[in-house]
């Protein structure tokens, strides 16, 4: 038998000859649970999952994305605009407990998660004046 070639049992009595040169066609994934929170998706943007410029556009049209407002989001993201006063107050308590870490890991943290470091900073520098 080529070794191109192998036989696959459909029943006990057919038999099947199946091409094993030709290589399955790979959709690639962009995210391991397709999900409809821009957050989510604009982290993974951040991270490069979607790709870059044109290719990125393409890559969130094609997941079902609207590209225009994932890169919005992501913008607010890197710019310290993304989280809300109250929110500020529960991550800077949060970073008082130790939950960020400390240093430039704090801030390596705090930036995946959204939060402008120094922001989170100046709340935790109120917080503990209090």
């Amino acid at each position: 038998m080529p070794l191109a070639q192998k036989k696959e049992n459909v029943t006990p009595k057919e038999e099947k000859t199946v091409n094993t040169t030709e290589m399955p066609k790979v959709v690639p994934s962009f995210t391991s649970v397709k999900t409809t929170d821009i957050d989510a998706v604009a982290k993974d943007v951040i991270r490069g999952k979607y790709g870059n410029g044109d290719e990125r556009k393409k890559n969130l049209a094609a997941a079902g994305y609207d590209p225009a407002k994932v890169q919005a989001r992501v913008n607010e993201i890197m710019h310290g605009e993304d989280k809300k006063a109250d929110d500020l107050d529960a991550v800077a308590k949060d970073v008082i407990k130790g939950k960020y870490g400390n240093g430039d890991e704090r801030k390596k943290n705090l930036t995946a998660a959204g939060y402008d470091p120094a922001k989170v900073q100046a709340k935790v520098n109120e917080l503990l004046r209090k």
